[in-house]
């Protein structure tokens, strides 16, 4: 779905940018993408968008590699 509608940016884009670790905080995100800049009314909903992604990427299991070595 868009939401940034002056721009033509995607929740899926925003949601990759924060899985692939491209945009950490809501600075970077209005860096990369613009947000606020035209109208505002797309600032609530990535706001939204942000704060789950971010959760969900905390809460996620690491995946890091273990060595096997390091488990005996």
């Amino acid at each position: 779905m868009y939401v940034f509608c002056c721009n033509g940016v995607t929740d899926r884009e925003i949601k990759r940018s924060i899985e692939m670790k491209e945009i950490q905080t809501l600075r970077e995100l209005n860096n990369k993408f613009g947000m606020g800049k035209q109208c505002g009314k797309c600032e609530t909903e990535v706001r939204k968008i942000f704060n789950e992604s971010v959760t969900r990427e905390h809460d996620s299991p690491s995946r890091q590699i273990t060595p096997l070595t390091a488990l005996a």
